[in-house]
């Protein structure tokens, strides 16, 4: 399957109809306001999804029997929040304690009710915006909230990973699955993957647009790739360059309106013109020769269009 078959796959769900999978209930909220909420949740559900990394997304559908309201909350998981009910559980875990009973495990001394009750806590999500049907009945997404009802009336679902490849990969006002649409990657929340290794991955696209004249940060711990990221940026960038239009002597093929001329990328998302790079590679990443993957730099990928320079002498040609 090629780029533009998965990614005409990713624009064909409809996250109304997919993203309410009952096997991937999270849990409700008890409270909810335009920037936050707090869910209830239960160490049985968190089991059954595949848990609930920190930072992961997950969907809060409006359901009321009264209404046509077709939207849906996106949220970001943060940190564990204080039930109204945890200081009884507290006091009642301290008392166990203080008794020297077994609280866990197969041979525990709680009684049904008391487990039930110990299995329950709160989660506190970032509101990130919301998913809605405009009149035409396509999905939009607004980087806000318009609107919120009472916490009681949503229901919270962990996406499943075709729904969660169309979160990462969802653009405003533009098409998914342009010629110049590249595979970056793929989504991990945490580097323990206990459940992660289970289920199937769920790629990430970028498109030249997202990167060309504007300012891109990457942050992460050490050993997770940032290097290999920028190095993939960099293959992205010069690849959807060879796809801009081709000049020879500057005026055979300019575009005769001087307005088009402004327009910096084509309809399909590719550049008009080709693009220069300028990387300053303090710790000599790309510029030089990696000794673990031969032929991977990107000056040895790029030989014909990298020109090299450095501060020191350099006695290797070429330099």
């Amino acid at each position: 399957m090629t780029i533009s078959d998965e990614l005409r796959s990713i624009v064909s769900i409809d996250i109304f109809k997919k993203g309410k999978k009952p096997e991937m209930f999270a849990g409700r909220p008890y409270y909810l306001d335009y920037e936050k909420t707090y869910l209830l949740v239960a160490d049985a559900w968190k089991e059954k999804i595949g848990g609930i990394p920190q930072s992961s997304f997950l969907l809060a559908f409006y359901e009321n029997q009264h209404d046509s309201v077709k939207e849906a909350l996106l949220l970001r998981a943060i940190r564990p929040a204080k039930l109204p009910t945890d200081n009884d559980v507290i006091a009642s875990m301290v008392e166990y304690y203080k008794d020297n009973l077994k609280t866990s495990g197969k041979e525990n001394q709680l009684d049904d009710y008391t487990k039930y009750t110990f299995g329950f806590s709160g989660l506190e999500c970032k509101v990130i915006g919301t998913f809605y049907k405009d009149t035409n009945e396509i999905v939009q997404f607004g980087g806000d909230v318009e609107n919120f009802y009472s916490a009681h009336n949503y229901v919270v679902y962990k996406p499943t990973s075709e729904v969660l490849e169309q979160i990462v990969n969802f653009r405003d006002g533009a098409v998914v699955g342009n010629g110049s649409d590249v595979k970056i990657g793929k989504v991990r929340y945490s580097s323990s993957r206990r459940f992660q290794e289970n289920q199937p991955d769920v790629n990430v696209y970028v498109n030249s647009q997202d990167f060309l004249g504007k300012r891109t940060a990457l942050f992460g711990m050490t050993r997770t790739g940032k290097s290999n990221t920028v190095k993939k940026i960099i293959e992205a960038t010069t690849d959807s360059s060879f796809q801009s239009i081709k000049l020879d002597d500057g005026t055979s093929d300019m575009i005769s309106d001087a307005a088009e001329n402004l327009e910096q990328f084509k309809e399909d998302g590719t550049p008009k013109y080709k693009v220069g790079q300028i990387i300053f590679d303090i710790n000599g990443e790309y510029a030089n020769a990696n000794l673990q993957d031969e032929g991977t730099a990107i000056f040895e990928k790029y030989r014909i269009l990298t020109t090299r320079y450095s501060v020191l002498e350099k006695k290797i040609l070429k330099f």
